[in-house]
């Protein structure tokens, strides 16, 4: 599916907050155009013809292992998954 925005969000263990606490976007990039599309987002590289969104300034954080992601991606469709790293 060629893509035009993906968010990466850390989703908080069982035992943080009571296990309420809603997910944290932690890297986000969006296409500058809305006709300009990839096939394929790589977490931490921004592809040509995109802006990265979240964080505004600096690369994406390392991802923690053991800890659970989602991650949300659109363009013709939109598409959610989750995994542990």
């Amino acid at each position: 599916m060629p893509l035009s925005d993906c968010g990466f969000f850390r989703i908080p263990a069982a035992d943080e907050e009571d296990g309420l606490a809603p997910p944290e976007e932690i890297w986000r990039v969006t296409s500058l155009s809305p006709d300009f599309v990839v096939p394929v987002i790589r977490y931490g590289f921004v592809p040509e013809g995109f802006t990265q969104v979240t964080p505004p300034a600096g690369p994406a954080p390392a991802l923690e292992h053991g800890t659970r992601y989602a991650v949300e991606c659109s363009g013709y469709g939109i598409g959610i998954a989750e995994f542990r790293y």
